[in-house]
């Protein structure tokens, strides 16, 4: 996974290698089943998400309980960021 990570950094910034070790500590992993939330109403979301496998759709329900979906993201050869 740390891997992933780094990719995705260098398509923007180059690192040292001791800047990534300082960048790798930040993260954590995090497992979540199919069908769990990340998030829940009302909560303030304070994390990148990188999709090591499977997908993530981010959405929201209305007042009148219909659901929007809003963004959707899915591994894809490299990582993908939510």
């Amino acid at each position: 996974m740390h891997q992933l990570i780094l990719n995705n950094f260098a398509m923007h910034i180059a690192l040292a290698l001791e800047e990534q070790e300082q960048a790798l500590a930040f993260f954590q992993l995090k497992e979540v089943k199919k069908r769990s939330w990340l998030l829940q109403a009302g909560e303030t979301d304070r994390y990148i998400y990188f999709v090591k496998r499977g997908c993530l759709r981010m959405f929201y329900t209305d007042k009148s309980g219909e659901g929007h979906i809003i963004g959707f993201t899915r591994k894809t050869g490299g990582s993908a960021i939510l």
